[in-house]
C-alpha cells in the first residue's frame, strides 16, 4: 500500500457511510446536526493536521446520539405516565412500537459511525491528515524549480520584496536556498 493511499475496503465503508446519511438527514432533520459535526471535524482535522480533532467531531456526534435516544425515552415516558391519553392495550401499539421503531434511528446511526467512519479512520490517519497538493505545488523543492531559471526566481523574489510582501530576511533566506539549488 502507497503512503496516502487507503485501502479499498475501507474507502468502501467511508462511501457506505455518507450514503447513508441521507435517509438521516431527511428524517425530519435530525441527521443535519451530525453530519455538521463531522464535515467541520473533518476539515478542522485536515487544517490542524490532528487526528483528535476528528475524534472530537465523532465523539459529540455521539453525545448527540445519547441526547437523542434519552429525549425519545422521556417524551414515551410522559405519554405513558402523564397523559394517560392511550387505554392500556393501545399503549403497546402508540407507544411502545413507535418508542422501539425511534429508538432504532439513533442505535443503528451509532453503529454505522463506529463501524464504516471511524475505524477506517483511525486506520488510515495518514490519508486524511497528509495534503500531497502542499508539497506538488511548493516552489522550494529543488525537483519543481529545475523548470525556472534562476535569474527569474530571484527577480519574482525580489518584487515581493520591493512591494512589502516579504520581509528582507526571507528574501535573503529565499535567494540563499535559490542560488544553492
Amino acid at each position: 500500500m502507497q503512503e496516502g493511499k487507503m485501502p479499498t475496503s475501507d474507502l468502501v465503508k467511508i462511501i457506505i457511510f455518507s450514503l447513508l446519511q441521507i435517509p438521516y438527514i431527511f428524517f425530519i432533520g435530525w441527521g443535519g446536526v451530525p453530519v455538521l459535526i463531522l464535515i467541520l471535524g473533518f476539515f478542522l482535522a485536515k487544517r490542524d493536521q490532528k487526528i483528535s480533532t476528528l475524534n472530537a467531531s465523532i465523539i459529540w456526534c455521539k453525545y448527540y446520539l445519547y441526547l437523542t435516544a434519552v429525549i425519545m425515552c422521556l417524551c414515551a415516558l410522559y405519554i405513558v405516565f402523564i397523559e394517560h391519553t392511550y387505554a392500556t392495550n393501545e399503549i403497546f401499539q402508540y407507544v411502545i412500537i413507535p418508542l422501539i421503531a425511534f429508538l432504532l434511528l439513533p442505535i443503528s446511526y451509532f453503529l454505522f459511525l463506529e463501524h464504516l467512519y471511524r475505524r477506517p479512520i483511525q486506520n488510515n490517519p495518514h490519508t486524511f491528515l497528509v495534503s500531497t497538493k502542499r508539497e506538488e505545488l511548493s516552489i522550494l523543492k529543488t525537483e519543481n524549480m529545475k523548470s525556472y531559471s534562476v535569474a527569474d526566481e530571484l527577480l519574482k523574489w525580489k518584487e515581493l520584496k520591493d512591494q512589502g510582501l516579504i520581509t528582507e530576511k526571507e528574501f535573503d533566506e529565499m535567494k540563499k536556498k535559490i542560488i544553492g539549488s
